[in-house]
């Protein structure tokens, strides 16, 4: 993951090593911190469905902050780093805006947060919506390429793409079919990565 691996360099730097676990509503995976030396913690996620286990980590008083991917998931006591997926969204949809696109596709998760940013920037802009010109699948499966190489179709003249995972699946099926980035259509990313410089051309992010 592009985030744990950013997450663990920095830590290298400073003198410190990473262990990543995968939470569950349960206590069990907290009980792996004892006898550990931890220095502190970063939960990432939804992390409003772990209070128990949030609470534990207080208890034990080990430093911990938790990263959000929703300016709307509630507090749960401990300080926090949000990723405002709306915001970002609604910045990206209004830029293509500006260049002059009015049929901008979305290829996202099923995100309420990402859909709610798209929407609100073609609403404000007096361009209609459709339920069509989103594209929740998985598209790193085969069926998901399938239908998203099919969905292209639409003609969209610009695509708005959740993160790097999406972008790169989405470079290959347009080399495909011959669909020439930025000449027939254009694509903007939500988040960074460094491996969009290794496309051609590189992804506006």
């Amino acid at each position: 993951n592009l985030y744990f691996c950013k997450i663990g360099r920095i830590a290298s730097k400073k003198g410190y090593s990473i262990s990543i676990n995968y939470l569950k509503e349960n206590r069990k995976q907290i009980k792996l911190l004892d006898g550990k030396d931890v220095d502190g913690m970063i939960v990432i996620g939804n992390v409003g469905k772990y209070q128990e286990i949030i609470t534990e980590i207080q208890v034990k008083q080990i430093p911990c902050i938790a990263v959000n991917f929703s300016e709307r998931q509630r507090s749960v006591g401990i300080p926090r780093i949000i990723y405002e997926g709306e915001t970002a969204a609604y910045r990206a949809v209004s830029y293509l805006i500006e260049k002059g696109h009015t049929a901008i596709g979305c290829v996202a998760s099923e995100n309420p947060v990402i859909c709610r940013g798209y929407q609100k920037a073609l609403y404000e802009n007096k361009i209609d919506f459709s339920d069509a010109n989103l594209f929740q699948k998985d598209i790193t499966t085969e069926e998901g390429a399938k239908e998203l190489r099919e969905w292209i179709g639409l003609k969209n003249t610009a695509l708005l793409c959740e993160d790097e995972e999406k972008v790169i699946c989405l470079y290959r099926i347009l080399s495909e079919k011959g669909i020439l980035v930025p000449d027939d259509i254009s694509v903007i990313a939500l988040k960074d990565s460094k491996y969009f410089e290794l496309l051609e051309p590189p992804v506006t992010a």
